[in-house]
C-alpha cells in the first residue's frame, strides 16, 4: 500500500521550532511512520464478519520513505514495531522502507536539553486536565504538555483555556508542544474506518519524540484506573478486532521499548493515575474555582464536535460523554446540560423522551455495574472479569487494587443509580436491586 506525504500533514519542522531544536533523523522517521501508519488505518475498513479472535484485518504492505531504511529494517526494530502496531490496532501489519531523498543530510545528535522536565500527553479532554492539575499538586518544574492536533477546536481548549489556568494557579512553566496530525482531503467519514486504532501510536510516538529530543526518560499518560483496566461492557469485546486497548500498559511497555530501541536512551511511559477513578481525580479539584472553570471547558465526546448551532457540540449518549457527566457529577462539579443533546442526568420528563436506541452506551454500562456486583474480596471474580484482567496485567503482579477500585468505581455508579430512581429516571431502573455498599468504600 502506498499513502503519499500528500495524503496527511504531520509538521515536523514546527514540532522543532516548538523544542527549539531540530529533530533527529530517526525521530522525523518515526513520525513519518506513526502518520502512515495511522493513514492507513482510516482509510482502510474493517470486515465486521470475520472471526473475532483473529486480526480484524490483513493489512497490505505498507511502503514508507525513512531517512535511514537498513536501520528500520533491522530484526530488532521491525520486530519492535510490528509487534507494537499489532498490538494497538488488532490488525496485521507489514511494511516496507524506502530512502526518504530529502532527509538524507544527516543532522548532528545534540546534548541533553531538559532533562528535569515533565513531559506528559494532553489531548484536551478531562483526563488530561484533571490529571495535569493532579500532577501539578506535587510538582513545581517545567512540563511540556504533547498535543497531537486532530480536532479544529483542540488549539483553543488546549493552548487558550487549559494550560493558561493550570500556569495561573500552580505558577509552573508549562510549554504547549502542539502539532497538527490529519488527513489531507479525506474521503466521507462514513467511507473511513472510525475506530481509529493506530491513533494512540501516533500520539505515544509524538510524546516519546518530544521526551527524546529533549533528554527526558519518561512520558506521562493521565489515563485514570478504570479506563487503564478498560472492561469492555460486552464480552464481545475482549478478543480480536472488537477490543480496544486504548491505554494499556502492555501498549505503553512495547512503546517504550521500541523509543529506546530507536533513540538510544531509556524512555518509557506512567500512568500515575491507574488507581484512581476519574471521579476522584476530579474531587480533588472541585473546590478550586479556577481549575473547576477548566474541567467545564474540557470535551470527552467521540463525536465532538457536532456540527451544529448552538451550544449542544456534545451527544450526550457516547461512553465518553457519560464516563464525564458521571465523574463531575460524582466529583462534585456542575456543570451545564445545555452542552449536550440528550441529558440523561437531567429532569425525568426529559429522560423519558431520549429514543431507546440512543441508551445504548449507557445500557451496556449498567450491565457491568451489575456485573462487577460481585467484586467483594471474599468471593471469586466473574470469569469475564478474571480473563480480562488476566490480560492487563503481567503473571505475578498483585491485581488487588485493581479490583479495589473497580469496587469503587462500582459503588459511584450505584450512587448515581440510586438517585436517578428518586429522580425517576427509566434507565435507573434497568439495574437490579442495590445491595449496601460494600464496608470502607468510599463515592
Amino acid at each position: 500500500m502506498n499513502i503519499g506525504i500528500d495524503s496527511f500533514r504531520i509538521d515536523e519542522d514546527v514540532l522543532g521550532r516548538q523544542l527549539g531544536v531540530p529533530l533527529s533523523p530517526r525521530s522525523r522517521d518515526l513520525l513519518r511512520i506513526a502518520m502512515h501508519i495511522y493513514a492507513a488505518d482510516r482509510l482502510t475498513r474493517r470486515n465486521r464478519s470475520i472471526d473475532t479472535h483473529g486480526p480484524s484485518r490483513q493489512m497490505p504492505g505498507l511502503t514508507i520513505p525513512v531517512s535511514e531504511p537498513d536501520f528500520w529494517s533491522t530484526t530488532e526494530i521491525f520486530s519492535l514495531l510490528r509487534r507494537t502496531v499489532e498490538f494497538i490496532t488488532g490488525d496485521s501489519w507489514e511494511f516496507e522502507f524506502k530512502i526518504h531523498r530529502s532527509s538524507t543530510q544527516r543532522q548532528l545528535w545534540r546534548a541533553r536539553v531538559c532533562d528535569n522536565a515533565v513531559v506528559c500527553l494532553d489531548s484536551g479532554g478531562l483526563d488530561s486536565a484533571a490529571g495535569l492539575a493532579n500532577r501539578l499538586l506535587q510538582w513545581k518544574g517545567p512540563v511540556f504538555a504533547v498535543t497531537a492536533r486532530h480536532q479544529r477546536d483542540q488549539k483553543r481548549l488546549v493552548r487558550d483555556i487549559q494550560l493558561p489556568i493550570l500556569r495561573e494557579r500552580f505558577g509552573n512553566r508549562i510549554s504547549s508542544i502542539m502539532v497538527s496530525t490529519r488527513l489531507r482531503n479525506p474521503p466521507p467519514m462514513k467511507q473511513q474506518e472510525l475506530t481509529q486504532r493506530s491513533r494512540l501510536f501516533l500520539f505515544a510516538a509524538l510524546g516519546g519524540v518530544v521526551a527524546s529530543e529533549l533528554g527526558v526518560e519518561t512520558v506521562e499518560v493521565y489515563e485514570n484506573g478504570v479506563g487503564v483496566i478498560n472492561l469492555p461492557p460486552m464480552t464481545g469485546m475482549m478478543f480480536g478486532g472488537r477490543t480496544t486497548r486504548s491505554a494499556h500498559p502492555e501498549f505503553f511497555r512495547r512503546m517504550g521499548a521500541l523509543l529506546t530501541a530507536i533513540s538510544g536512551q531509556p524512555i518509557g511511559f506512567a500512568l500515575p493515575f491507574r488507581d484512581r477513578t476519574k471521579a476522584e481525580l476530579i474531587k480533588r479539584v472541585a473546590d478550586d474555582e479556577l481549575l473547576v472553570r477548566m474541567a467545564q471547558e474540557s470535551v470527552s465526546c467521540v463525536h465532538y464536535p457536532r456540527r451544529v448551532q448552538g451550544q449542544q457540540k456534545q451527544c450526550g449518549v457516547c461512553p465518553g460523554c457519560i464516563g464525564r457527566r458521571q465523574a463531575l457529577i460524582i466529583g462534585g462539579i456542575c456543570e451545564s446540560p445545555e452542552k449536550y443533546r440528550f441529558d440523561v442526568f437531567g429532569r425525568s420528563e426529559d429522560v423519558a423522551r431520549i429514543p431507546v436506541r440512543q441508551l445504548a452506551h449507557l445500557k451496556s454500562i449498567i450491565s457491568q455495574v451489575e456485573l462487577l456486583s460481585c467484586l467483594p474480596e471474599d468471593r471469586l471474580l466473574p470469569l469475564a472479569v478474571k480473563t480480562h484482567l488476566a490480560g492487563v496485567f503481567r503473571h505475578g503482579e498483585d491485581q488487588q487494587p485493581a479490583i479495589q477500585l473497580l469496587q469503587r468505581y462500582r459503588n459511584e455508579w450505584r450512587c448515581l443509580i440510586e438517585s436517578g430512581l428518586q429522580a425517576d429516571w427509566p434507565w435507573a431502573q434497568w439495574h437490579g436491586p442495590i445491595s449496601s455498599l460494600s464496608p470502607g468504600s468510599v463515592v
